[in-house]
């Protein structure tokens, strides 16, 4: 509907009717499978399938010429708004890489909440959810949750003001759309203290991809002929080929419904093999979470997704596509996931259940 040429679509091991929503718009080419899943080789690091998309597009000239193809890297839960009078993504980014320098866009994420919501409903998801957060109240949310074990800080992990800092027009928590000619195929990072080149496992995450470095320690690697490029934070704030979120801001934004309604928050938490992060203190537990964001994920009106929405309806409505595919997710009540977390957190505490999300910290 806004004008991307091609969707690469990688199934994370979904146990539901996924698969075969995908395969059926492949088959009408509208979207097009990688040959490959995210499988269980992967361990749950997912960073490097963002570097497999880069390759995949590198290694087929024949379909996309690097030199002209720009990769955007997001969830399935994040929706690309861009204003009126750009008309596609095509001229929104042909017109913010003007002048030629700029070969990688940071676009703002904006994080919506539940807009009050229990449960699940059929209807389209910008619809439904229409309030984000206000970055304006970052200052008092900083100060209201300094207590760094509380529910409030662990609980507000991802939310508090990491994506809308001071000063309160700026953006932190991005995505990026690159040049993919342009795109590091091999990346490394500088010790701050030693100085010393130490390799990266990866060049593109969900976030934020690297360009391939023109500093002194350009160049290709003489063993793997891959373009190396620097993923230091520093380096990439600093180089003019990566345009700031501020001016992009402006003409294209993320809409990210990360919980949806409290019904559809638990299935998923339920479901995910990371959902330990959410006991991290004492107090925590989904239900938490989920409450701790509506106290400020709810705060501001947003709902510029809705002049989509009729012609979007009007899209689904004449698809028939992957009708025979059971698409409705097997969604539980909320008592049955609250029952779940009480013995999922019960199994932490008792070293029952082994924790997968965990933060490692330097040794001083």
């Amino acid at each position: 509907m806004i004008g991307f040429d091609t969707f690469l679509i990688l199934n994370d091991k979904s146990t539901d009717d996924t698969q075969c929503i995908l395969n059926a718009y492949a088959k009408e080419n509208i979207v097009r499978r990688i040959p490959f899943d995210v499988e269980d080789s992967y361990s749950g690091k997912l960073w490097h399938i963002f570097d497999d998309c880069a390759n995949y597009l590198n290694s087929h000239p024949d379909q996309f010429n690097p030199s002209k193809t720009w990769m955007m890297t997001h969830d399935i839960d994040e929706f690309v708004y861009i204003k009126n009078t750009e008309n596609s993504i095509h001229n929104a980014v042909m017109r913010l890489s003007n002048p030629n320098q700029v070969m990688s866009l940071k676009v703002p994420r904006l994080t919506f909440g539940s807009s009050g919501r229990e449960h699940y409903q059929p209807r389209l998801v910008i619809d439904r959810f229409t309030r984000r957060f206000n970055h304006t109240i970052c200052p008092e949310w900083r100060e209201k949750y300094r207590n760094k074990g509380s529910v409030e800080n662990k609980g507000g992990r991802g939310l508090s003001c990491n994506f809308n800092r001071l000063p309160t027009n700026s953006y932190e928590n991005v995505k990026s759309i690159s040049l993919v000619s342009n795109m590091a195929e091999e990346c490394y990072q500088i010790d701050k203290d030693t100085g010393e080149v130490l390799p990266e496992g990866t060049c593109a995450d969900t976030h934020l991809h690297t360009l391939v470095d023109v500093t002194e320690h350009r160049g290709v690697n003489n063993s793997t002929h891959r373009a190396k490029g620097n993923r230091g934070k520093k380096e990439r704030e600093n180089d003019p080929r990566y345009a700031d979120p501020i001016t992009v801001g402006d003409d294209i934004v993320i809409m990210h419904y990360w919980v949806k309604s409290r019904q559809e928050f638990y299935e998923r938490v339920h479901n995910s093999i990371w959902n330990d992060k959410y006991f991290e203190c004492p107090e925590c537990t989904p239900e938490t979470f989920f409450n701790l964001t509506g106290t400020y994920a709810n705060s501001f009106k947003d709902s510029r997704m809705a002049r989509n929405s009729p012609k979007l309806k009007q899209r689904l409505a004449e698809l028939s596509i992957g009708v025979y595919c059971k698409a409705q997710a097997n969604l539980q009540s909320i008592d049955y996931y609250r029952h779940r977390f009480d013995r999922i957190g019960a199994e932490l505490r008792d070293g029952t259940r082994k924790r997968k999300h965990v933060k490692k910290s330097k040794e001083k």
